[in-house]
């Protein structure tokens, strides 16, 4: 026979936590005051917890939904390769320009814009 608090289930503790937030976000000096401090700039790092705890936290998580179509899309794998080497020449070709043009204006001789 399992022991303890269903699965699932939130201990006293938590529930106490999550009770008293809840009161203290409810408050209607609170919110108050928590509307100053936000216009001011000066709500502290606990607030957020205490909402947390009050209401849950938000999702952490971003969906990304791909749609139509991209060139990649339709590249074998050895394409994709080739397709980074490009990119990747291109890259170093940049950066070898900038460096030759950082050189040429640390010497003085002009700026280039």
């Amino acid at each position: 026979m399992p022991r303890g608090r269903p699965h699932g289930a939130v201990n006293m503790t938590t529930r106490m936590v999550q009770d008293f937030c809840r009161r203290v976000v409810g408050d209607p000096q609170y919110q108050k005051n928590f509307l100053e401090r936000a216009r001011k700039g000066t709500l502290g790092q606990m607030e957020s917890v205490c909402w947390a705890y009050a209401f849950g936290k938000p999702k952490e998580h971003l969906d990304v939904h791909v749609t139509g179509d991209n060139e990649y899309d339709a590249m074998t794998p050895k394409q994709l390769e080739e397709r980074v080497r490009e990119l990747l020449d291109r890259v170093k070709e940049a950066r070898a320009a900038r460096q030759a043009i950082e050189l040429v204006e640390a010497k003085g001789d002009f700026t280039v814009q």
